[in-house]
């Protein structure tokens, strides 16, 4: 391989790498649509249980695949309530209610 053919390369290389950085950032950048406040009213509102009747509430997020997912945990008397909700569309992808 001659020094021109490699340096035609390495430009084309460099340019593609350019065009499409940008565009990743920016998906990357508008990846999550809720916050966590978001999804713990979207768990606290499942519950049916009014906001301030809870002892403890929890959120965090984790990313999986790619996509960030909020872990809420809300305890409330002898019950507690767990919920895994979708960080780009609320929605709620698994829950669970453990009695204590």
């Amino acid at each position: 391989m001659n020094k021109k053919h490699l340096s035609c390369i390495i430009k084309v290389a460099i340019i593609t790498f350019f065009s499409f950085a940008p565009l990743n950032i920016a998906h990357a950048a508008t990846q999550d649509s809720i916050s966590p406040d978001n999804a713990l009213h979207i768990a606290m509102q499942q519950t049916g249980i009014a906001e301030n009747a809870f002892d403890y509430s929890h959120v965090e997020d984790t990313v999986i695949s790619g996509d960030t997912v909020y872990s809420v945990k809300l305890v409330i008397s002898q019950k507690e309530y767990n919920y895994k909700i979708n960080g780009l569309t609320g929605q709620i992808i698994e829950s669970s209610i453990d009695t204590q």
